[in-house]
């Protein structure tokens, strides 16, 4: 009768084991990324809903993200336009970069610098920018 494992077959166990949980690990990082990109982007449109209802109520779109949140003193201001106090940030938690763009065809962008936090990148650190005029889009 046998009693105890092998030296070899207990590495043949480990390196399976080691393998399988490569495999599942990288299937979760990916649908990790994935979530994170929808979430940005809903968390897009959302802002990007707001901006509009501002621009309608007042004439103007505003000059920072937080004026969507509180008012300047404005006299038609009918907000808060996004639940206060904070306000929506991306897949990573971090806040949008707004620019508005007096004059242009896209009145103003969103940006969410991705997993990193930075201006460009590839992957997970690709930017994601929103276009007024169509589909929110990544832009590489």
């Amino acid at each position: 009768m046998r009693q105890a494992f092998t030296l070899l077959e207990m590495m043949a166990v480990i390196i399976i084991l080691g393998i399988m949980a490569t495999l599942v690990g990288m299937n979760v990082v990916g649908t990790t990324t994935v979530s994170r990109i929808a979430a940005t982007r809903a968390s897009m449109e959302r802002v990007r809903s707001a901006l509009v209802m501002y621009k309608m109520d007042l004439g103007v779109y505003p000059e920072s993200i937080g004026d969507l949140v509180e008012s300047g003193g404005e006299e038609r201001w009918k907000g808060p336009y996004l639940d206060p106090p904070a306000l929506p940030r991306d897949g990573w938690g971090n806040v949008f970069v707004y620019m508005r763009r007096d004059g242009s065809l896209e009145p103003f962008v969103l940006i969410s610098l991705g997993a990193d936090g930075k201006a460009g990148g590839v992957g997970d650190n690709e930017d994601i920018h929103s276009n007024l005029s169509g589909p929110l889009v990544s832009q590489n």
